[in-house]
């Protein structure tokens, strides 16, 4: 697998599961600003620039090499 860039996060988490109201209702963001301050750098994205909301995960592709050039659900991938 290749990365292909940041993956920005949704306001999921900012969210009661059982709801989906959002946990804080003055500020609706209000764990995004605690992670930014935590984690400044998974806020900016040289392609997208600042988000509102954290890079906290990877977008990851195929690409082909390796044993097989097949990736079927089942396969062990070792990362």
């Amino acid at each position: 697998l290749g990365k292909i860039k940041e993956c920005p996060r949704c306001t999921v988490p900012c969210r009661d599961e059982a709801t989906g109201q959002f946990l804080f209702l003055r500020d609706k963001l209000k764990l995004w600003k605690v992670l930014k301050a935590a984690f400044p750098l998974k806020f900016s994205d040289p392609e997208w620039g600042v988000w509102a909301g954290a890079f906290f995960g990877l977008y990851m592709g195929h690409n082909g090499k390796g044993t097989g050039t097949v990736l079927r659900v089942g396969d062990t991938v070792h990362v």
